[in-house]
């Protein structure tokens, strides 16, 4: 091969390779491959050591509800065999919704129930000090409307909140307040959908049970769901759909997935502190 025509290839695969390592930096895929391959590699997973958590053999059916500041003045959907979990706040951290004592004595009418707590970085101040505060502000709203100190909570994680700052902030907030809840006793989970997750974590393993969301969808779509990864690779141990009702209205359901032991994601009704 004449040496202008091999000069010549040489020029024009450094010009093609140059091209697209531009295009992949352009993009960002290259710093993503981190994160795409093995979900959050070289990123910290959440750790959370769960306490003890009052042994349950689980509902007569593994169909609930979760209901918070939205069903308030609606009526309540009717599940005695089924489990209930309820939202404490009014959408936000800190903020009061006017229904939640009522929602806490339907919660106890079911087989089984838990809470949900709204979670949310303002991107100021420390990060982990604000998810310890959010957690102390959950466990008082338990108190005074009579749950027992084990009753699971579920923390709440969607970019409908705000979620400013690095995901490293998101992961220390996430991370203190899951802390300071089991150290009061009560153990935790988290409730997210896998791209909100990704967003908000960079896609970690979150070291705790999964409640994941599918958006509308229906119950077949829920049990499909269970067989598959959750957040970070961790399989779901319930999965929420949304159903829409004769009337118009959405509903939220869950799914206790086939198989999964409900202690510790539901405390039956029967508990008292």
């Amino acid at each position: 091969m004449p040496t202008t025509l091999r000069w010549t290839r040489v020029v024009l695969i450094l010009l093609v390779v140059g091209v697209t390592v531009g295009v992949l930096l352009g993009t960002g895929l290259v710093a993503a491959l981190p994160r795409l391959v093995g979900g959050g590699a070289g990123v910290k997973n959440l750790e959370v050591t769960q306490p003890p958590a009052v042994n349950y053999q689980g509902p007569r059916t593994n169909i609930g509800y979760d209901v918070s500041f939205p069903q308030c003045g609606t009526p309540l959907p009717d599940t005695p065999g089924g489990f209930a979990i309820i939202g404490i706040h009014g959408g936000r951290p800190f903020k009061d919704h006017d229904c939640v004592e009522e929602l806490a004595w339907w919660a106890r009418q079911q087989s089984g129930y838990a809470v949900y707590i709204n979670l949310e970085d303002l991107g100021v101040g420390d990060a982990a000090e604000m998810g310890r505060k959010i957690a102390a502000d959950a466990i008082e709203r338990m108190q005074a409307v009579y749950l027992p100190k084990a009753t699971p909570v579920w923390l709440d994680v969607e970019t409908d909140n705000v979620w400013r700052g690095s995901n490293e902030r998101h992961r220390a907030l996430i991370q203190a307040a899951a802390t300071e809840l089991t150290g009061a006793g009560h153990p935790v989970g988290v409730y997210s959908a896998p791209r909100l997750w990704w967003e908000i974590t960079d896609g970690v393993d979150p070291g705790m049970p999964v409640w994941f969301a599918i958006g509308e969808a229906d119950r077949q779509s829920a049990e499909r769901a269970c067989t598959g990864n959750g957040l970070g690779g961790r399989r779901p141990s319930m999965v929420q759909w949304i159903d829409r009702l004769p009337n118009g209205d959405l509903m939220d359901h869950d799914l206790l997935c086939p198989g999964v032991d409900p202690t510790g994601l539901l405390i039956p009704a029967s508990a008292r502190d």
